[in-house]
């Protein structure tokens, strides 16, 4: 079972079957997709150096703009403890310039959370909360946010 079987349990079956193949990652297989992000916004002017500094970690990037082409691929790994992670790679082809968001993903099965690790290394890590609808739609959640060299929490705002 992939990380998203084993954190919704029995959950997991009630999601729409288009969901339920997107999530079920076999292990060492990836999912790959392509799309257009309709828009992209970059965030406050005052941010762009932070941004221009996190697209070297493949985190965030200053760069906004509308139909975006990317691609988005998704591996499962067992890792050498046994516990699975999943390896998201993103892609956004802006017209001067290619971006990159990647993150890691475990699970926190105690705490009923998926572990976030963002960007390559990762320097941000956040806690998700997935839940199922009865309409069998998947909601996340952003829960704590953290800077990881540091461990502290990330403000509120």
């Amino acid at each position: 079972m992939t990380i998203y079987q084993t954190l919704l349990g029995d959950d997991f079956a009630r999601l729409h079957p288009m969901l339920q193949q997107r999530y079920a990652l076999p292990i060492d297989e990836s999912f790959f997709a392509k799309g257009v992000m309709h828009q992209i916004k970059s965030g406050a002017k005052w941010m762009c150096p932070f941004y221009t500094l996190a697209a070297k970690t493949r985190f965030l990037f200053p760069e906004s703009g509308e139909d975006i082409p990317f691609t988005i691929s998704n591996t499962c790994r067992a890792l050498p403890s046994g516990e699975l992670d999943v390896l998201w790679e993103r892609t956004f082809y802006f017209p001067q310039k290619t971006r990159h968001f990647d993150a890691r993903m475990t699970i926190d099965p105690i705490q009923k959370i998926v572990k976030d690790y963002l960007g390559t290394p990762a320097l941000f890590y956040s806690d998700l909360h997935f839940t199922v609808t009865r309409a069998g739609t998947l909601v996340i959640r952003s829960g704590k946010q953290r800077f990881v060299p540091l461990a502290f929490r990330m403000p509120d705002a």
